[in-house]
């Protein structure tokens, strides 16, 4: 006696060509065949051609809100693939950017940008990105900087690759917002001061090291506890991981003692399951051949 299932059954006998009747929104169908039924005499047949039309009407409408509320399935038409080019450096934190286009199975091309050399402070690409850092994805002749805002950007456009748990609930919503403020206002902050104490401060890098070892270690220790609680930072798989994962990396590679934080330590080998989180070091490793590193 569903309406919905109903309305396809009838939409297929009137229609057999529509064999993708599914892909119209439940809810266009469901509202759509609502209408008819109340306010049309006709006969089921001509019922249902009329609910089709009303329905073709109102898909595109539907789909461009639905879209922007974060709904990829369900009917939604997908955005067209926009003009993607994302300037990188090997190791560097648009590492994660890397993984999110793969995960979100985007044609991009990458605009490789030395920073060993100081190539981010060259005329050439300041003109793209006038903060000098990487990453900056240029979308369609129009940049784009902050990973934050690119790693939502990926999501929007692509909604059903589930780079962030799909949620009505503004809390969880706001949770993944949270996560990516961790990671690159927090975290990001702090691992590079371990590493490479010296690009923030004109003096000595020493002080500034041993802050952010104890800055890192206070954050590492609640990633720890959120990943033994939900097994990953928003109870599944989210982009979040594999920058927390870019952080920690950072961080031992500059020396930090990593041997408290077990969860952490292995959250690499978990990741390294995912199909883009691979090649996104496959494209890492063509881009260090490619700068000869």
């Amino acid at each position: 006696d569903d309406p919905l299932i109903r309305c396809q059954s009838l939409c297929r006998q009137t229609e057999p060509a529509l064999s993708d009747v599914e892909n119209f929104s439940p809810f266009i169908l469901t509202f759509c065949s609502q209408i008819v039924e109340n306010q049309c005499t006709a006969n089921n047949q001509d019922k249902m051609k009329i609910v089709l039309i009303f329905a073709w009407v109102s898909h595109d409408l539907w789909c461009a809100v639905a879209h922007l509320r974060g709904h990829g399935k369900n009917g939604l038409l997908m955005m067209a693939q926009p003009n993607l080019a994302l300037y990188h450096f090997p190791g560097a934190c648009s590492q994660v950017t890397v993984c999110a286009l793969e995960e979100a199975a985007l044609e991009y091309r990458l605009e490789l940008v030395n920073l060993s050399s100081g190539q981010q402070g060259s005329a050439g690409y300041l003109a793209v990105n006038p903060l000098g850092k990487v990453p900056c994805l240029v979308i369609d002749g129009v940049a784009l900087s902050e990973n934050t805002a690119i790693l939502t950007y990926i999501s929007l456009l692509r909604p059903e690759a589930g780079l962030f748990p799909a949620s009505d609930d503004p809390r969880l919503r706001a949770e993944a917002v949270g996560g990516l403020s961790f990671c690159g206002a927090t975290l990001h902050p702090a691992v590079r001061g371990i590493l490479n104490p010296q690009r923030l401060t004109t003096g000595d890098g020493a002080p500034v090291r041993e802050k952010s070892i104890q800055l890192a270690g206070k954050a590492f220790a609640e990633a720890e506890k959120r990943l033994i609680e939900r097994d990953w930072w928003l109870g599944q798989w989210s982009i979040v991981d594999v920058y927390l994962n870019w952080a920690f990396g950072v961080a031992r590679s500059g020396g930090f003692d990593t041997s408290p934080f077990p969860q952490l330590e292995r959250l690499r080998t978990r990741l390294s399951e995912r199909a883009s989180f691979a090649r996104m070091l496959e494209r890492d490793a063509e881009a260090r051949a490619a700068l000869g590193m």
